[in-house]
């Protein structure tokens, strides 16, 4: 009997609840207006449910506190900020898909809906890639143009989202290998591979690498259940970089190029030094979540004069946003925005540490929990050299979270 099953029928989310979030999941990477539409839907009939049938979801956990903070940190630090533009809307975006995250955590969906949630995913992540390429070479005036999924934008948050839709895949072929026939193996090698092309395709040297990671590191999780994924995984990402070094793909070419430019981070460390400057002069509360584009190099200077600090203006770079999610959120919400951050970046980790799935555990266990862990790593990974946890990608991610721990969860009731 599945984990599932032991939990009353009454509870269970209704299906315009539940289909309302598989449309939002289908729109998320696609249109923004069917999405926000279809999200709007699901929490009212996730209210609705909810208060019928007086179940919330339980006590209240660690990773609720851990969302609360992450999400609370920034209206927090509006209150004190003393540059003033966007810091009270900037936050809007994180209480969203934290929100998000605890509704899915929180309900009693049954294991096939789990699955239907990452198959539709796949399936939306394929068609907005397809319509990228498209957009890319045939559609947009434009040479080069960057991919770009419609609902996503720049090509680096678009590389994200591709990304994740790659750790499903990759989670998915390695935990039905020996459930699927040889159809569906060929469907699912070729899906991983389509995925792991366009974070090449991509432009994002971040996503390329971290792709190339993750495969080699899954199949080190893995190894507990079979030694084969470990070996697969670790020769085809090996050929992966010698095909893409042969075929002299974009992303290795940028990648050559900064290097002998001797511009590894692609001027990423002096647009870090603007936001490290910001936070040295409001190490507590920060500047404002969105109000980074407000650190100009008049600030820059006249705040090192303040610090003592001695300041040079070629080591510094004004941006719209930090390039990193540790340094974004420093200057933004200073030390109070870091400290819920790293909560939950700690928290989350450790109840996937806590839920990692035994040798003998079923398949669809491994592929959430799989699923899971890629994104985790994806965000506070590339999150070194990006701004990740945020909109469509910071809502995939903390979905993906989301959906494995509520199936540890009914897991643990069931034992």
């Amino acid at each position: 009997m599945k984990a599932n099953n032991s939990l009353s029928e009454a509870s269970r989310p209704s299906k315009a609840e539940f289909y309302s979030l598989l449309s939002a999941m289908f729109f998320l990477p696609l249109y923004e207006v069917p999405k926000n539409l279809c999200l709007l839907v699901f929490l009212i009939f996730w209210l609705i449910n909810r208060i019928k049938n007086k179940d919330f979801g339980g006590k209240i956990s660690a990773l609720d506190i851990s969302v609360f903070l992450l999400a609370a940190s920034g209206f927090i630090t509006a209150f004190f900020t003393e540059l003033h533009d966007k810091e009270w809307s900037g936050p809007n975006n994180l209480l969203l898909i934290g929100i998000v995250m605890l509704m899915v955590y929180r309900s009693n969906y049954k294991t096939e809906q789990l699955r239907t949630i990452l198959n539709i995913i796949l399936f939306s992540t394929v068609l907005a890639s397809i319509e990228a390429y498209l957009q890319q070479f045939f559609l947009r005036e434009c040479s080069p143009c960057n991919f770009e999924l419609h609902s996503v934008g720049h090509f680096n948050h678009s590389a994200i989202y591709v990304l994740l839709a790659f750790g499903i895949s990759i989670s998915k072929l390695l935990s039905f290998w020996n459930d699927y026939n040889k159809k569906h193996k060929l469907l699912n090698i070729a899906l991983a591979i389509f995925f792991a092309s366009t974070c090449f395709a991509s432009f994002s040297r971040a996503a390329a690498g971290a792709s190339i990671a993750l495969t080699i590191i899954l199949g080190f999780l893995w190894l507990p259940k079979s030694k084969k994924p470990f070996i697969a995984l670790a020769t085809s990402a090996v050929l992966a970089v010698i095909i893409a070094y042969a075929a002299n793909v974009d992303v290795i070419t940028k990648h050559m190029t900064n290097i002998r430019n001797n511009d590894l981070l692609a001027s990423r460390d002096t647009i870090w030094n603007t936001g490290l400057t910001a936070f040295k002069k409001y190490p507590t509360f920060g500047v404002g979540m969105k109000n980074y584009g407000l650190i100009t190099m008049d600030k820059v200077e006249q705040w090192s004069k303040d610090m003592q600090i001695k300041f040079d203006k070629s080591k510094h770079q004004e941006a719209p946003h930090a390039h990193s999610l540790y340094v974004n959120t420093a200057a933004e919400k200073g030390a109070i925005g870091l400290i819920a951050l790293f909560i939950f970046a700690l928290t989350s980790a450790l109840m996937l540490l806590k839920s990692y799935p035994r040798k003998a555990s079923e398949n669809i266990n491994w592929f959430f929990w799989g699923s899971a862990c890629c994104a985790w790593m994806t965000t506070f990974g590339i999150g070194l050299v990006n701004t990740t946890l945020h909109h469509e990608h910071g809502m995939l991610t903390l979905i993906l979270l989301a959906i494995s721990f509520c199936y540890s969860k009914f897991i643990k009731q069931k034992d």
